[in-house]
């Protein structure tokens, strides 16, 4: 849309429409129509800020709904609003990281401005000013600005001044005391509103907090909670995204509960629950103790030290009553047959090794013989600590293309964790018949008792006793890292730009 030959009087009551009404300016104006309920979020926000009269918002928004593009909006809007003001109105921007998000949000808002190479707005009703930045990362068009910072936990921000808004993108990664420490005095001086934006995480975090605030005060006006399944109803292109990843993953994992659902997951808690439990050990075949010809074998292990006190022969045998940590390697075979949803293979264990105190020496050597016999393919081996020098002993062994030494981090096991969930979902994990064997019993009662802890939206195994183990369950979830289906790593991304 062209201003320039509209009359003035026209004109300002051009402007007010773009004000009170996002979705026509969005569809008249910008030329950007706003999807689904973004323009509602947008009033709703708009309407917090101008009251100045403090409180916080929490805005539960699902992945993938353009929630960076309503942020942007707000902002644009602001600078618009607020570039004529008798004095300088700043609204700042955070999240948790520089690149990708702050760098996401500065080039969102820029999109949106239509700003070109010179720092020209061609947005039009910005009339063809020029935009002013300052140190990087203050963006000022008159008396308004944005100042974009980081929210991290290392970052150093006090002394800013959020005077109209103070806005906080991925606020439940936040912790609660560096929000309530650092940031809220940003708002202090003009009784700025405060906008928090993200999803659910584990009930405890910096949002969960604030939305239960709000309705103990009777503020549930400052709550928006809009799951995906209010979004699918007017989007079926974002209906077809969000039923791709419950087919991939199942409707209640973490990670649909979370970020699309936006139902909290409990900071700790049982593993697996008993309906992937009873799938992975309700299975149609028995255990096997050598090769079949013509089949391929992958094997995961999990190394332990030894314990010369509690084996000083260095038996190759597991114990399940004591404080000693065990080695296990499993074997499987991959399926050609596909589960449910057309993306995992079905995986059928069909041996394990279990080892409790035996000497490294003892180990390596019981281990090759028992890898050479079922003609392996494909391992993944933990290279932490004791499995360091054990993992490279096998790569020298059997090669780095069927070796892999799985140096794990926080990031990666959480991987792993969710991965494992999404298979079991879809019954694609089959454990080998109840053999009456002590490791079939033990693999069952760490099913049952292995636990979680989450916190930044990873989880990580707990043991829940000195002699309760986890190391059947922890090496099962190296499933992963062993790929046996392509693209499962895209698939299960915690997270991404939104």
């Amino acid at each position: 849309m062209q201003l320039t030959d509209i009359p003035q009087e026209e004109l300002e009551a051009l402007y007010a429409l773009c004000l009170e009404d996002p979705q026509w300016e969005s569809e008249h104006v910008s030329m950007r129509p706003l999807r689904g309920l973004q323009a509602e979020v947008i009033k709703r926000n708009e309407e917090h800020v101008m009251r100045h009269d403090g409180g916080v918002m929490v805005n539960y928004i699902p992945r993938q709904v353009g929630k960076n593009q309503i942020a942007a909006e707000l902002q644009r809007r602001h600078l618009f609003r607020n570039q004529c003001s008798d004095r300088m109105r700043t609204w700042i921007r955070t999240a948790p990281t520089h690149k990708p998000q702050i760098v996401n949000s500065k080039k969102r808002l820029r999109e949106l401005m239509n700003i070109d190479t010179k720092w020209r707005i061609r947005h039009p009703i910005f009339e063809g000013q020029k935009l002013v930045r300052e140190e990087g990362y203050i963006w000022k068009v008159g008396n308004a600005s944005v100042e974009f910072l980081s929210s991290g936990p290392n970052a150093n921000v006090v002394g800013a001044t959020a005077s109209e808004c103070l806005d906080m993108d991925e606020a439940h990664k936040v912790r609660k005391e560096k929000f309530d420490e650092d940031f809220m005095p940003f708002t202090a001086d003009q009784n700025s509103a405060t906008l928090l934006w993200g999803v659910a995480a584990d009930g405890l975090d910096t949002m969960a907090w604030y939305y239960n605030k709000n309705i103990e005060d009777g503020n549930e006006h400052l709550n928006v909670r809009l799951p995906c399944e209010i979004w699918m109803e007017s989007n079926p292109v974002y209906a077809g995204h969000v039923n791709s990843r419950v087919k991939a993953l199942g409707w209640d994992h973490p990670i649909i509960k979370t970020q699309y659902r936006l139902i909290p997951v409990a900071a700790e808690g049982r593993y697996l629950n008993e309906k992937q439990v009873s799938s992975l050990l309700s299975s149609d075949h028995e255990r096997q103790r050598i090769p079949r010809p013509g089949t391929r074998y992958e094997a995961l292990i999990d190394f332990a030290g030894g314990n010369e006190d509690f084996n000083p022969k260095g038996n190759i045998e597991g114990n399940e009553d004591t404080a000693t940590d065990s080695t296990v390697v499993w074997i499987y075979e991959v399926s050609e047959i596909l589960c449910a949803n057309g993306i995992f293979p079905i995986v059928r264990i069909v041996d394990m090794l279990w080892s409790t105190g035996a000497n490294l020496p003892a180990q390596e050597e019981a281990i090759t013989a028992y890898l050479d016999k079922w003609y392996v393919q494909k391992i993944t081996a933990d290279a932490v600590g004791i499995g360091r020098q054990l993992s490279e002993k096998l790569e020298l062994l059997y090669g780095p293309d069927i070796v892999n030494k799985y140096t794990a981090n926080s990031t990666s096991v959480s991987e792993d964790l969710f991965d494992l969930q999404a298979r079991l979902n879809y019954g694609a994990v089959k454990m080998f018949q109840n053999d009456s064997s002590p490791e079939w019993a033990e693999f069952e009662r760490q099913c049952n008792w292995t636990k979680y802890a989450s916190s930044d939206g990873k989880m990580k195994l707990v043991k829940p006793g000195p002699k309760k183990h986890i190391d059947m369950v922890k090496a099962l979830t190296y499933l992963n890292q062993n790929k046996p289906a392509a693209g499962v790593q895209t698939i299960i991304r915690m997270d991404g730009v939104y």
